[in-house]
């Protein structure tokens, strides 16, 4: 049997969603489960997402790879019942689907992010085949995915004849980065999203560390011709550094009635941002709705909220 067989679809129906003539938005590696003792959560950056912008009405296609087990077949469902594309879904027989580690240690979680994972081998010609008939607008990717030479190979192949917006979402992640798959990221990307330490694990390995912020983003804008760098400030916030040098701050998002935890809110930010892209929103408004959105992400459990009445509550406001 061959090692890579694509997963059995048929174009999944979703009622409540309605696609029309959309572009597709391609988004590129990991989909996992963090596993804690009592339960599993599924996600990877990838996988949240493109669960957002399904959820928002929009097209996401998740070019990944699973394993052929029990979780791979959990994941698979998931997103054939949330209405999700599968065409660009991998499967595999030889590595188990991603999975991460979680443990208290502390009273602190710890995670492991185990190597060898089916992310980590999506294959090149197999990814060519499946995307190649796709007109997708922006192609999303991270780092994590790239730490195997099948996927890296993969992405480096996409991103070559790709001719529309490349969005990395660095996610740096111990120990499973190195600063060629960084440098590499940022020469392949339109858009950078990151955080504070990620900023500083950069600016360390391009020698701007002794630069303020602002200086350290107009920068790295610079060096790797950068259309625009969105940097995510937490509780303050976020600015947006365009290659013209221009500089939009938005302060923090507005206060929640319940703050659970921060688990995938760059992730939600991350949506948003897409979603301002493919909508052609002005920065300011896009980087305020982010932000706005990474911040009610905090009032959930998890990544994702368990219902649609926070998407449906916002595509009303936001008349999509």
């Amino acid at each position: 049997m061959s090692q890579f067989y694509l997963a059995e679809h048929s174009r999944p129906h979703a009622p409540h969603l309605q696609h029309g003539e959309m572009q597709p938005v391609l988004l590129f590696g990991e989909a996992l489960a963090d596993v804690f003792p009592d339960q599993t959560i599924l996600g990877g950056a990838p996988f949240n997402v493109a669960n957002h912008l399904q959820a928002f009405g929009h097209r996401p296609v998740l070019l990944t790879c699973l394993g052929n087990d029990a979780l791979g077949n959990e994941i698979f469902r998931f997103m054939t019942d949330s209405g999700m594309e599968t065409l660009a879904v991998q499967r595999t027989v030889h590595y188990p689907t991603g999975r991460v580690e979680v443990t208290l240690v502390g009273g602190d979680h710890r995670f492991v992010i185990l190597p060898a994972q089916a992310y980590d081998y999506i294959d090149p010609e197999v990814a060519k085949t499946t995307t190649a008939s796709l007109d997708a607008h922006v192609l999303y990717f991270g780092t994590l995915a790239q730490r195997e030479e099948s996927s890296r190979r993969a992405l480096q192949s996409l991103c070559d004849k790709f001719s529309g917006v490349k969005f990395l979402d660095i996610n740096l992640r111990n120990p499973w980065y190195d600063e060629a798959i960084i440098y590499q990221s940022l020469m392949m990307a339109d858009i950078l999203k990151l955080n504070i330490d990620e900023l500083a694990v950069l600016s360390k390995i391009f020698d701007v560390a002794g630069m303020n912020q602002e200086s350290q983003l107009k920068e790295l804008a610079t060096r790797f011709s950068l259309v625009r760098i969105i940097l995510t400030r937490g509780s303050e916030g976020a600015w947006l550094c365009d290659n013209e040098g221009g500089m939009f701050k938005t302060g923090p998002p507005p206060a929640i009635t319940t703050f659970v935890d921060t688990v995938g809110a760059g992730d939600g930010f991350s949506a948003v941002c897409l979603l301002g892209e493919l909508r052609h929103w002005p920065i300011e408004l896009t980087l305020n709705r982010a932000n706005a959105f990474a911040g009610a992400i905090c009032g959930c459990r998890g990544a994702i909220p368990d219902t649609l009445h926070l998407y449906e509550k916002l595509k009303i406001a936001w008349c999509i």
